[in-house]
């Protein structure tokens, strides 16, 4: 006896036409939910270190973490607690000297460390937190596996300066290359703009040399430009999100062109 396969009237047709449509809008859907629930749930646990986060461009660290609620947590090495009041910060007393712990569990590391000869008393205390303390950390979060580090050096850093200051930075640099990290970015800023809570004669003289130049900086001369601390902050912020695998030199230019491109 011979079978014969129904052949689908077009009503069939349509149905089975709907269904396929239907099915493939539910599994579009569910894949662009489970996405968004996967980056929020990421979000949610997400936590930084700010090294430095009471200096100029680490307060300014602080308040973009905040604002963006990127971070679950922000963790922040101070002197003395009480300095921040937000819910989201986590405040540690670190001494930079004696204490070798890491917080567990650290995504992001920002590394705004960095003083002058003239506040710290002399070279070689200088190098201590411009070298030594920037290096330290940096080494503890490879130990920690951290997925990227984000570190302020200065445009012109070079280990065979002969400037002291650019030569340090130089050679910081170096040293913090040598750690495994998956995603480091070296920020190198020109003279950085903004209040401190300290006087310093060289970034008043600088000022008052550059700025009435600042309109004339294009091109090549964009590396020297004065970049106030808020864009560098959000420089920072926005290549830890990105976290690009390998090691990334940040010229002066390229900070004032990320803020550029974001607030546009």
């Amino acid at each position: 006896m011979l079978y014969s396969i129904p052949v689908p009237t077009s009503r069939c047709r349509q149905l089975y036409m709907i269904y396929k449509i239907i099915s493939s809008i539910l599994k579009h859907f569910i894949r662009f939910y489970v996405s968004n629930v996967n980056t929020l749930l990421k979000e949610q646990t997400m936590k930084a270190l700010i090294a430095g986060a009471t200096g100029l461009v680490g307060t300014h660290v602080v308040a973009e973490l905040i604002r963006s609620s990127y971070y679950h947590e922000v963790v922040v090495l101070v002197r003395q607690k009480n300095v921040f009041k937000d819910a989201m910060v986590k405040e540690i007393v670190y001494d930079y000297d004696k204490d070798t712990a890491f917080p567990a569990g650290i995504d992001d590391v920002y590394i705004c460390l960095g003083t002058t000869i003239k506040k710290a008393g002399s070279k070689s205390a200088f190098e201590k937190v411009d070298f030594h303390y920037v290096t330290k950390i940096a080494h503890l979060a490879a130990k920690g596996n951290v997925k990227s580090i984000q570190v302020i050096s200065s445009t012109g850093a070079k280990q065979a300066s002969g400037n002291f200051y650019l030569r340090v930075k130089g050679e910081m640099e170096a040293k913090l290359c040598a750690n495994q990290i998956p995603s480091i970015h070296i920020l190198r800023p020109s003279l950085i703009l903004g209040k401190r809570n300290e006087y310093r004669f060289g970034e008043q003289l600088g000022k008052w040399i550059m700025m009435p130049f600042v309109r004339l900086m294009k091109g090549r001369l964009l590396r020297y430009k004065p970049v106030e601390a808020g864009k560098i902050a959000h420089a920072m912020f926005t290549l830890a999100k990105k976290s690009a695998p390998g090691v990334h030199i940040i010229e002066n230019e390229v900070i004032h062109q990320i803020y550029t491109d974001n607030n546009a």
